[in-house]
C-alpha cells in the first residue's frame, strides 16, 4: 500500500470524529484509492455499540443507492452483448403501461432519471415496513403489486420523458427486473457472477443469510431526535427483491475501492474489461441536467445525472463522479475525480454519513485543503453560533440551534429558521421572515473564537 501523509491521516482523522460525535454516528470505514492503488484505509468507532467491536475496512454495511451503478452496468453488458438497446421502450420487457398515449418510457430514460415519473414512494414504503414506520397498506409485495402501483401513476407524471430529472428509485428496481428477465438469471446473482467476482468483491452479497453469516458485519442503527439530541438505536437491516437493483447492495468500503478502481482504470485487477471503455464512458456523462443546475443553483458548475452516478462538473477545476446511498439503518458514499484517478469510499451505521466531509478529503489530492470546502467552513461557523445567549444583565434569553442543516434562533414559545445572506455563511449575516415578504436581520459578532454577540432588531444578546 501506497503512504499517505501523516499530517492528512490526523487531520482527517480529527475532522471526521468530531463529525460523527456530532451526528451520533456508531461507526464508519473509509478507503482512498489513488493511481491503481488503495492508499488509505481506516474503520472508525463501533460495527456493534453493545459489545463494542470495532469498525475495520472489512466490515460489511448496507450500501443504499452507490448500488445503481452496478445495475446500470449490468443494463450496458447486455446492451453490449445486443440483448437489449437502451432507447427500446420499457414495455417492450415488462408490461408497463403508465405512458400509454406519450412519449415511450425508455431504458435510458429509467438509467438516467429522467423518465418524468417523480418519486412513487415505492422504497419508502418497503424501509417502513421493515423498520416498522407509518404503513400506508398500499399493496407493494409482489413485482405485479409494483408495476400495478408504477401503471396507476399516469396522472402524477411531471414531464415528457427526457426533459426533467426525478430521482426515481422504482425505475432502478425496474431495471433490476430487466436485467433478470433478460439475462435468463436472478438479478442479485447476474451481479455476483458478471460483476462482483471479477472485482474480487467476493463478500459482498445481496444475501441476508450471507451477511448474517460473516465475522464483521455492521450493526444497523436507527436515529431518533429527542430534545434535539439524535440517538442511535439498534434496528434490523432491509432485505428485499425490490431494494437490491436500487440500493440492496452490502459491502465493505475495501471492496468498494476496488470498485472505484475499475471505475477509473476501466480494468480488473486481472486486466479484464468488463464493458468497452466508450460504453463505460456513457455512464459519467450527463443525460439529464438537474434543476438546480438548469436554476444555476448548483456550486460545482453544470450538474447531472449520468448512469448510476453524479455528475458535477467543476468541483475545484476537476469533473467529480460520485454517488451516495441509504436504507434508513445504513448508508454509503462513493466519489472519484477521473482527471487525477483519486477517490474515496465510506460506509456507516446508520441512514446519513457526512458526505461532505469525504469530498472535502478528495481537496488534499488536487492542491486544497479540506478546510478550504465551504460546507466544511459553515459547519464549523455553525457550531461555533449555536448555544444559548441573553441580554444586559441577563433578563432575556434565546437559544441558537441547529435542525437539518439549518441555525434556528428560537425564544421560549417561537422558532425561527435563520436564512443565510450569503452563500456557505461568508458573511455573519442572516434574516428571518417576520411576516410576508418582510425580513428581519440577524448578526453575529465574532470578537474572537467563544465571544460571541447575537443582534437582532433592537436586541442585543451575548453568547453564555
Amino acid at each position: 500500500m501506497e503512504k499517505i501523509s501523516g499530517s492528512f491521516k490526523e487531520k482527517f482523522g480529527k475532522i471526521l470524529s468530531e463529525k460523527m460525535a456530532r451526528e451520533s454516528i456508531p461507526g464508519m470505514s473509509v478507503a482512498i484509492v489513488r493511481e491503481g492503488d488503495l492508499i488509505y484505509t481506516r474503520g472508525f468507532g463501533a460495527r456493534n455499540l453493545q459489545k463494542n467491536l470495532p469498525v475495520t475496512p472489512d466490515t460489511l454495511f448496507g450500501v443504499g443507492s452507490c448500488t445503481k451503478s452496478l445495475t446500470s452496468l449490468a443494463i450496458l453488458q447486455l446492451a453490449e452483448r445486443n440483448l437489449l438497446d437502451l432507447q427500446d421502450p420499457v414495455s417492450k420487457y415488462l408490461p408497463l403501461t403508465v405512458d400509454q398515449g406519450q412519449k415511450l418510457i425508455t431504458v435510458h430514460h429509467l438509467m438516467s432519471m429522467s423518465s418524468g415519473l417523480p418519486n412513487l414512494g415505492v422504497a419508502e414504503q418497503v424501509i417502513f415496513r421493515f423498520l416498522g414506520g407509518p404503513e400506508k397498506y398500499i399493496p407493494i409485495s409482489s413485482v405485479e403489486d409494483l408495476i400495478q402501483h408504477v401503471n396507476g401513476a399516469g396522472e402524477e407524471i411531471a414531464a415528457e420523458p427526457g426533459e426533467r430529472m426525478f430521482y426515481l428509485n422504482s425505475g432502478y428496481t425496474l431495471l433490476g427486473e430487466i436485467v433478470a428477465r433478460v439475462s435468463g438469471k436472478p438479478f442479485a446473482d447476474y451481479i455476483e457472477e458478471e460483476i462482483l467476482k471479477p472485482l474480487q468483491m467476493n463478500r459482498s452479497t445481496f444475501s441476508q443469510k450471507k451477511f448474517s453469516g460473516d465475522q464483521d458485519i455492521m450493526t444497523p442503527y436507527l436515529q431518533e431526535t429527542k430534545e434535539g439530541k439524535k440517538l442511535s438505536k439498534p434496528s434490523e437491516h432491509p432485505f428485499h427483491l425490490f431494494i437490491h437493483g436500487p440500493g440492496g447492495l452490502l459491502s465493505s468500503a475495501r471492496e468498494m475501492a476496488n470498485y472505484l478502481i475499475f471505475q477509473m482504470k476501466r480494468k480488473t485487477s486481472l486486466g479484464q474489461e468488463l464493458l468497452e471503455p466508450k460504453r463505460m464512458e456513457e455512464m459519467f456523462e450527463i443525460h439529464c441536467e438537474t434543476e438546480d443546475s438548469r436554476n444555476s443553483l448548483s456550486p460545482f458548475g453544470r450538474t447531472g445525472y449520468g448512469y448510476g452516478w453524479n455528475i458535477e462538473k467543476d468541483f475545484f477545476g476537476q469533473k467529480l463522479i460520485s454517488h451516495g446511498g441509504s436504507t434508513g439503518v445504513s448508508s454509503a458514499f462513493l466519489a472519484f475525480l477521473p482527471g487525477k484517478k483519486v477517490g474515496i469510499a465510506a460506509a456507516a451505521n446508520v441512514g446519513g454519513l457526512p458526505a461532505s466531509t469525504l469530498q472535502a478529503a478528495l481537496l488534499e489530492f488536487i492542491g486544497h485543503k479540506m478546510e478550504e470546502f465551504p460546507p466544511i467552513k459553515a459547519e464549523e461557523k455553525m457550531e461555533r453560533f449555536t448555544g444559548k445567549y441573553e441580554s444586559y444583565k441577563g433578563i432575556t434569553e434565546v437559544s441558537v440551534v441547529k435542525k437539518n442543516g439549518l441555525l434556528f434562533l428560537e425564544g421560549q414559545q417561537e422558532s425561527y429558521p435563520l436564512i443565510p445572506k450569503t452563500e456557505n455563511l461568508e458573511e455573519n449575516h442572516f434574516y428571518i421572515y417576520s411576516g410576508i415578504g418582510q425580513k428581519t436581520m440577524v448578526e453575529f459578532w465574532e470578537k474572537y473564537p467563544g465571544e460571541i454577540d447575537l443582534l437582532v432588531e433592537r436586541n442585543r444578546f451575548h453568547k453564555k
